[in-house]
């Protein structure tokens, strides 16, 4: 069917079977991101040879995507599949061009426990209060090229509480009619820390320090490190270092202060156009996350081989537990486009084709 296609889609697919396995997959020529599993196909591989099927991609699915035109992107952005735990199963496919690749599209795969009043997952995340536990983000990790410009959009916020002005060509703020001060006028560039900032500093979106008031960091969303995938987790509603033992196994590496984790492909070859198989297991106080990555071949190419596995481990220092066997968990799979707010992209999302 994607053969009729006349435009060119960034799309998420998604196909559902045994309850705790399910398969997610993008395909060319779309952006995609797909679930896959039939009910009848997942349970005879898996009781007919459950290795073969561990390392064979998938070859049913259905699909979710995106559309983007004067670079706003639309579509059927988001799906959820019931899935029984503790151990959670999904295959990922992303499919796209090799010039659509794009910090501002955004996939992302995770798993949420969602009580049955909880209409939403948005409603119940870790961000309210929830556990969340995100195998898959597209956008948050991997900045490898940007830099700083002089900007002072920002001056008369609450936060900056001052007025723009201009020293020669070059803007900047001044505050209580003091001089006109711009760029790394306080040295935040050099900071690395995001949660020990000096009082001017802010950590930006693309994970870097700036004077807030007086630059933007500057990038080309599109050429960047797609080589990771960011992970994240979080219990009980909060996140971060302190929380939890980091056990990486592999190209794993903590970001943010163990706000996220980039996890790398393993062989050097980006995220997009391969199958991926995710696997998470909460048991007691353990979330263990794995990765296998399947070499880049067309969606439909069953023949293609498992080439690197990546794994880490995240265990609760207050011994807490992480999975509530009496609340129903799901496969959360959104594609959305993000908007900086700190950076400023030299150009916009590229029309579908």
């Amino acid at each position: 069917a994607r053969e009729t296609f006349k435009q060119q889609f960034r799309q998420l697919r998604v196909l559902h079977g045994h309850p705790s396995s399910i398969m997610v997959q993008l395909s060319r020529p779309c952006t995609v991101l797909a679930t896959l599993v039939s009910l009848t196909s997942v349970l005879a591989a898996t009781e007919k040879n459950a290795t073969q099927y561990y390392f064979t991609p998938p070859d049913e699915y259905e699909s979710m995507w995106i559309k983007c035109v004067k670079g706003v992107c639309k579509g059927s952005n988001a799906s959820k599949v019931q899935a029984d735990g503790p151990h959670f199963t999904a295959y990922v496919y992303y499919d796209l061009p090799e010039w659509a690749y794009d910090k501002r599209v955004i996939f992302t795969s995770y798993v949420q426990p969602m009580p049955d009043d909880c209409d939403s997952p948005n409603d119940c995340d870790g961000r309210t209060g929830g556990n969340e536990f995100d195998m898959v983000e597209t956008g948050y990790v991997g900045f490898n090229n940007t830099w700083f410009v002089n900007d002072h959009v920002r001056c008369e916020t609450k936060a900056c509480n001052a007025q723009k002005c201009w020293n020669g060509k070059i803007p900047g703020c001044s505050w209580e009619g003091g001089p006109c001060k711009q760029g790394d006028y306080n040295n935040c560039n050099v900071q690395t820390d995001p949660d020990n900032m000096p009082p001017p500093c802010t950590w930006t979106d693309v994970q870097n320090g700036f004077s807030m008031c007086t630059q933007s960091a500057a990038l080309d969303p599109m050429k960047q490190d797609f080589t990771q995938l960011s992970a994240n987790a979080y219990l009980d509603g909060k996140t971060g270092v302190g929380l939890w033992q980091f056990m990486p196994k592999g190209a794993i590496t903590a970001v943010n202060n163990q706000r996220a984790f980039a996890v790398g492909t393993g062989d050097g070859n980006r995220w997009g156009n391969r199958w991926i198989r995710l696997d998470l297991t909460l048991k007691d106080d353990l979330m263990w996350y794995s990765y296998s990555f399947f070499e880049p071949k067309p969606i439909n190419d069953t023949s293609a081989k498992v080439v690197s596995k990546q794994e880490f481990g995240l265990k609760s220092l207050k011994g807490n537990p992480t999975f509530d066997k009496t609340t129903p968990h799901y496969w959360i799979f959104t594609l959305w486009q993000y908007e900086y707010e700190f950076a400023v992209p030299v150009n916009k999302v590229w029309d579908s084709m």
